[in-house]
């Protein structure tokens, strides 16, 4: 099975596909009555290396990132944060999924850790969030596809407009 396949079939356990494959408003607002209700969904999370294996198009995450510091930057950096004892996982959620050619995107990342705010923005500070901020709601209302908190973590959110 390829990397894409693999990837798709993770975000298929969690969620309808058809779902996110959607991206015209009208379509939106047809099947699901408005923009509010679909984006009031939960969306699929993945982990790193299962977003980034076969994915080479800077489209696929923080799109709108102008000049853009790359696929490479943003796996290798995401990678590195798991490699600190205190970090739990890091997850990225998957907004919608390209029609076209099945690509998928995502404008946010959450860390699940024990290290402070100051610390994950020396960290992402190469990836350029336009937010980062430790949640205050119970994981499961974060996002109910994020395991549960190991002791003495909380939730980061990084986010991409």
């Amino acid at each position: 099975m390829n990397p894409r396949d693999k990837l798709l079939n993770k975000i298929k356990s969690q969620v309808d596909l058809d779902t996110l494959l959607i991206c015209e408003q009208s379509e939106i607002v047809k099947r699901f009555g408005s923009l509010e209700a679909f984006w009031g969904l939960p969306c699929p999370v993945v982990e790193v290396d299962e977003f980034f294996e076969g994915i080479d198009d800077e489209n696929s995450i923080a799109v709108n990132l102008i000049p853009h510091p790359g696929i490479g930057t943003f796996h290798r950096t995401l990678r590195g944060i798991l490699t600190h004892d205190g970090v739990q996982n890091v997850f990225i959620e998957i907004s919608r999924i390209e029609k076209e050619d099945h690509r998928p995107y995502s404008e946010r990342i959450y860390i699940l850790t024990s290290f402070d705010e100051k610390t994950l923005s020396d960290w992402t500070r190469v990836l350029r969030p336009d937010s980062l901020e430790k949640s205050e709601r119970p994981v499961e209302e974060v996002n109910p596809f994020l395991p549960r908190l190991e002791k003495g973590c909380d939730v980061y959110e990084l986010w991409w407009d």
